[in-house]
């Protein structure tokens, strides 16, 4: 329940749950900075 609470979180940042970006480092650097707001707001 957790994982799935967190994941709608994580929703909110469109270009991370989309994957505009092709490059798997791209994707994995705005992953991070999704987590990090997300850590910071809550």
């Amino acid at each position: 329940n957790e994982v799935e609470r967190y994941f709608l979180r994580i929703k909110r940042f469109r270009r991370v749950f989309t994957r505009y970006d092709k490059l798997d480092t791209l994707y994995l650097g705005n992953l991070t900075l999704a987590m990090i707001f997300d850590a910071i707001l809550m």
